[in-house]
């Protein structure tokens, strides 16, 4: 559709943004770079063109333009906060301490603004005694902003990543400061038991309150804690009979034949543990050579946070070693792994779960992961793939029917690829129908009226 606009219109900056946008999106840097540039030298080229601009630069590796394209983006709008981590990332990568070091100080001024930001609008669209559902770790600190605007009524966040270990938050240097920040709320909602568990400790050790089983006592408020683990909605994840999706499928699966399927999709994200499931399959083909030819990898991976170096890092590390392993094990008609760059919508997604024989999902360590979930209900249940499943995701305490493996032990993964890729017909539907259950038991909606439920009673 905004190619088709453009074409009618080709001097319009906000339709090229947009085709711009959606294609850094796909994964397709070098057009949007392309599109981009184009759109910035027309006349009318906002802030977020230029901001688009510096992140397909960034992508890229065009660190020079990147920063130039991000400095036009504050100049339009001087308290454009990703723009000025954008600014902060540039510099970094041309190798300008001083001024990243500038550049950071001012994104975090902005990030405290921005706090205070979602405070002053929370505030303007309930009344002070109306309950406040926050979610996740950007907002930590969102219920000191709360009470200082006088917010009388029940304060709720639920933390969707993983609570860490005592030993491992401390390294913080402001781990005190978050958790005195999170005891401002009333309940604090984690994906495990676990999670529960280590926040407890690390209360009892970070501060002076007075800790229960569930429930914080700290200067006059009465804390709950408890675990909500998040679902998915499984009817998003029926198979359909699109003409496109099912071409695409087939394209995919001819392309295989006659090998079988292990699909990984994920975030490019470094804890879902990409490269390790990599260097996993890698593994499998060297000690079980009998799987040579017989079994491809397709990993999906989402465009994610680009602009931060770690992530770029990261792409480049995936990218690697998908070279490494096609260059000493593929042939002229097998390709071990497919690696794909870019987003797919939820009925193309359930297609490929269908499709494939192991979901390969092995984060080094996630609060729940709900592609774990999603390749579940996908499933056929007369003749369902195997979920591979990481032991150290939070989905693992309520799929415990799923061949649990260690991420961090390669030859361990390998071992369990190899039993996955043999289980027989009747092994595979009698794991899945106790991980389908588990999968329809806590959807996203009983995870979310829970949560609310709780919240609410505090107020009653």
């Amino acid at each position: 559709l905004s190619r088709e606009a453009i074409r009618r219109a080709p001097d319009r900056p906000d339709l090229l943004e947009r085709l711009g946008r959606s294609l850094l999106d796909l994964g397709q840097t070098a057009e949007a770079l392309e599109i981009l540039q184009r759109a910035a030298r027309l006349p009318g080229a906002g802030s977020e063109t230029f901001y688009l601009l510096g992140q397909a630069a960034l992508q890229s590796g065009a660190f020079t333009e990147a920063a130039a394209a991000f400095q036009r983006a504050i100049a339009l709008v001087p308290d454009h906060t990703q723009a000025w981590f954008g600014l902060y990332t540039a510099s970094l990568r041309l190798g300008n301490q001083e001024d990243a070091a500038r550049h950071r100080e001012r994104f975090q001024q902005l990030e405290a603004a921005d706090r205070q930001a979602f405070a002053d609008a929370a505030g303007e669209l309930v009344s002070p005694d109306v309950p406040v559902w926050v979610q996740d770790y950007h907002l930590l600190l969102t219920a000191d902003a709360l009470r200082e605007r006088g917010h009388r009524g029940p304060l709720g966040l639920f933390l969707h990543i993983p609570f860490p270990a005592p030993d491992l938050f401390r390294l913080l240097p402001w781990a005190g400061q978050l958790v005195d920040g999170m005891l401002n709320f009333d309940l604090l909602g984690f994906q495990t038991q676990n999670d529960v568990n280590n926040f407890r400790q690390t209360v009892a050790e970070l501060s002076s309150a007075r800790v229960g089983d569930d429930l914080v006592e700290h200067r006059g408020r009465r804390v709950r804690l408890r675990a909500f683990p998040i679902g998915i909605m499984p009817g998003m994840f029926h198979i359909t009979e699109e003409t496109a999706v099912v071409e695409e499928v087939d394209s995919l699966l001819r392309a295989i034949a006659p090998g079988r399927l292990v699909l990984g999709v994920d975030r490019l994200d470094y804890t879902k543990g990409i490269p390790e499931r990599l260097a996993a399959f890698g593994h499998l083909l060297e000690r079980y050579p009998e799987w040579r030819g017989q079994v491809s990898l397709v990993q999906i991976s989402v465009p994610s946070r680009a602009d931060v170096p770690e992530y770029m890092a990261q792409r480049t590390r995936i990218e690697n070693i998908v070279g490494r392993i096609n260059g000493e094990y593929g042939d002229a008609v097998w390709v071990p792994v497919r690696y794909l760059y870019r987003s797919y919508p939820p009925d193309q997604l359930a297609a490929l779960y269908r499709a494939a024989d192991v979901g390969y999902v092995t984060p080094l360590r996630d609060g729940m992961n709900l592609v774990a979930k999603e390749y579940v209900a996908s499933q056929d249940p007369e003749d369902p793939g195997v979920l591979l499943l990481s032991r150290f995701a939070g989905a693992a305490v309520e799929l415990n029917a799923a061949v649990l493996t260690n991420p961090w032990h390669a030859d361990g993964v390998a071992r369990d690829l190899d039993r996955a890729l043999r289980m027989g017909l009747d092994e595979r539907r009698e794991h899945h129908a106790q991980l389908l259950a588990a999968v329809l038991r806590t959807t996203a909606v009983d995870w979310a009226e829970n949560f609310l439920e709780a919240l609410t009673a505090i107020g009653a």
